[in-house]
């Protein structure tokens, strides 16, 4: 399974704030895990009410490139990314040290592969403190890129070959056009995640289906079956079907 989403934003953020990040305890990460889901529900809802095509999101990947940006901003660029990602009543100082320890806990499983590129992208003109180099690395799993952006298809080739040695060469060409020469900054993030199922699927019982690409393409694919009972609830408010158990 291959799991991808290019995020770009352009902002201005203080990159020269220093952080302290704390160690964070289970039920820390827990609540940063229910923070999560709940800006994951929402990017998703944003994404799918604007296209018919089939959506594919790594939510802790984009978490994981917001929060590195956010810790580098201040004033209301800072408000604005904490309260996207629902982490308003966090101690900013804290933050840094929960997503180390969420990422440890993800890992945790050798049975789940999950490769990332999370890169703060910034114009060479510009300087950015060792401090915050360091947080982005240690702390979010990140890069600070620097690039030429005034020289639009050599940060293109850069950005791509960062994202695509990041994500077990996975991920390729997630830039798939030259970014506009005045950029400053630039967010970008990619996942590969390989993981087997919670419930195995009998291999015997695989057969074509109609799988429906968007709303005017219907393509034949093998499709996996399995027979149980499954509680949905459904939010009347997103207008799709979630799964409860």
């Amino acid at each position: 399974m291959v799991n991808q989403i290019p995020l770009f934003l352009a902002c201005f953020p203080l990159l020269a704030m220093q952080l302290v990040a704390q160690d964070a305890s289970l039920a820390d990460v827990q609540d940063l895990s229910t923070r999560n889901a709940d800006f994951a529900t929402r990017l998703y809802h944003a994404i799918a009410r604007s296209t018919d095509a089939n959506v594919l999101v790594s939510p802790i990947t984009v978490s994981l490139g917001l929060a590195a940006l956010m810790s580098g901003a201040d004033g209301a660029t800072r408000e604005q990314l904490s309260e996207a990602l629902s982490l308003m009543s966090l101690d900013i100082q804290t933050i840094p040290g929960l997503f180390e320890s969420l990422q440890v806990s993800l890992n945790q499983n050798g049975e789940v592969g999950l490769k990332q590129a999370v890169g703060v992208v910034v114009d060479q003109k510009f300087t950015v403190s060792e401090d915050y180099d360091g947080l982005v690395q240690n702390k979010y799993g990140g890069k600070v890129v620097r690039v030429d952006f005034s020289s639009p298809e050599a940060a293109r080739t850069t950005i791509n070959t960062f994202t695509q040695s990041n994500t077990g060469e996975q991920v390729k060409d997630v830039l798939s056009a030259s970014p506009d020469a005045a950029t400053k900054v630039m967010l970008v993030t990619g996942a590969f995640f390989q993981a087997p199922f919670a419930l195995a699927f009998n291999a015997t019982l695989t057969q074509d289906e109609r799988f429906y690409v968007d709303k005017y393409h219907i393509a034949m694919v093998p499709m996996m079956f399995r027979s149980d009972k499954y509680h949905l609830a459904y939010d009347p408010t997103k207008k799709w079907p979630l799964e409860t158990a």
